[in-house]
């Protein structure tokens, strides 16, 4: 297609040429003729309609006129044959300004439906179960591969970004019933299940997460479900083989199912000829409780007794935490944090992990508002983005500066780029860290714990400095 559009683009060129040539020879040719009279009669030469001379044309006129036709008339049938090509191909291609209003309202009629963010092979496979379970859907892309593959499939789609709320609002996030985050990166599954649930606080969401780290942070950032593609395919494959031993411990050489809110449902199957209890179950699987128990009679016992009997073959099903078991909130520290950020999706991403952390935080999306936040509140200290609207980071670190009570507050300044001059104009301004800005709230996290004992260990001297 952006061949078609250059190919385009030079024979207008073409045309325009062939135009300016026209109606100047018209002008040195004939007398008496105006500048508008030879442009139409230049024009009308070249188009393949009838026409009125607006000027009777000389001998040498019409001799101009003959050689006129034969250089212009195909550049324009050459033109209008390419731009139809164009406007064809782009209808085709899912496109057009038809095909896409058409894909518009399409989307907007649409109510309970699931959000497909990204289409690589884990999205078409999700897709194609929806579409077998007929089930409405709205993938949202910007990979031209994927969108051709979606055109193939005939499949509702959003051009954009799938992290921007913009194109989270034009797939209907506000009357959707589920989102499905599936991108190759985990930092855009984390910020897309933040902006959702922000967007959404009702709708349903799995993420795909790779690292083992990153699925408590994607649960604390609004996901209900973090599945691991290759996690699960390992735990299947070892089970087969587990199973193929004869050792396998859950029943049919089941994988464990994936964490909702950090727990999951395992399927144990006691082998061994000696009876035991639920409670030894639960022991030695580290689970917090058992959800069934399976007799071998077909008989279930929903929620079982720590003391009830498991003879062989009988099935326990147990619930085990994933991930961290820490506490998702910390007793208050009593420190106020100011965060200034531009990226809607990133503060609200940190907001939460210091707000788990204890601290109580206000928040800020442009340096004129965090000057007003911060007089009007006076935090214990305050995190900047360099790059923001109505002042950067630089002008309301010094503006800060400036005030008495803000001589000794801790400031940050994090920026995308981690560079010398960045470290240097920091400095100049007032700040007391430049870091790096990256989506790891836990480096953050890190940097203003350090700041606090500092601010600890200064108040420790001055105390005993005083005694």
């Amino acid at each position: 297609m952006k061949e078609s559009a250059r190919y385009i683009l030079q024979i207008l060129v073409f045309v325009a040429l062939i135009l300016t040539f026209g109606t100047s020879g018209y002008l040195l040719i004939e007398d008496g003729i105006t500048a508008p009279e030879a442009f139409y009669m230049a024009l009308t030469a070249i188009t393949p309609t009838q026409f009125h001379e607006v000027h009777r044309l000389s001998v040498p006129g019409r001799y101009f006129t003959v050689i006129l036709v034969f250089c212009g008339f195909g550049a324009v049938v050459a033109f209008a044959t390419q731009f139809a090509r164009l406007v064809i191909q782009s209808e085709l291609e899912g496109v057009g300004i038809f095909t896409r209003k058409q894909m518009q309202r399409r989307i907007r009629r649409m109510k309970n439906h699931y959000i497909v963010c990204g289409f690589g092979e884990i999205g078409s496979a999700i897709c194609s179960e929806l579409r077998n379970q007929q089930l409405s859907f709205v993938i949202i892309a910007n990979n031209e591969t994927a969108i051709e593959a979606i055109n193939r499939e005939g499949y509702p789609f959003v051009r954009g970004n799938p992290t921007a709320d913009t194109s989270l609002r034009e797939a209907g996030i506000d009357r959707a019933v589920g989102l499905l985050s599936v991108l190759p990166d985990d930092t855009d599954n984390l910020v897309i299940s933040l902006a959702a649930r922000e967007l959404n606080p009702k709708i349903f969401i799995i993420a795909r997460g790779e690292e083992t780290s990153v699925e408590d942070r994607m649960l604390r950032a609004g996901a209900d479900i973090v599945v691991s593609p290759m996690k699960l395919g390992g735990h299947q494959i070892a089970e087969l083989i587990k199973q193929r031993a004869g050792v396998s411990s859950y029943a049919d050489g089941a994988a464990p199912a994936p964490a909702v809110f950090g727990l999951s449902m395992n399927v144990y199957h006691h082998a061994s000829d000696e009876p035991t209890t639920v409670a030894d179950v639960l022991r030695e699987t580290s689970a917090c409780g058992a959800a069934g128990l399976q007799r071998t009679d077909e008989t279930f016992i929903p929620t079982p007794a720590p003391g009830t009997a498991v003879q062989k073959d009988d099935t326990v099903i147990v619930i085990t935490r994933s991930g961290s078991t820490e506490s998702f909130q910390k007793k208050s520290t009593g420190r106020t944090i100011l965060l200034a950020d531009d990226h809607r999706a990133l503060r609200l991403l940190f907001s939460r992990k210091l707000a788990a952390a204890g601290h109580d935080v206000l928040q800020a999306g442009s340096g004129e508002e965090a000057v007003r936040l911060a007089r009007a509140h006076r935090p214990d200290l305050v995190v900047l983005d360099v790059n923001m609207p109505d002042g950067n980071g630089y002008d309301v670190c010094e503006e800060l500066r400036k005030t008495e009570r803000f001589t000794t507050v801790p400031i940050i300044l994090y920026s995308g780029e981690d560079t010398d001059e960045f470290i240097e104009r920091g400095r100049a301004a007032g700040a007391d860290m430049c870091i790096r800005k990256t989506s790891k709230s836990t480096d953050l996290l890190a940097r203003i714990e350090e700041a606090f004992a500092h601010l600890d260990e200064i108040g420790r001297l001055h105390d005993t400095a005083l005694k």
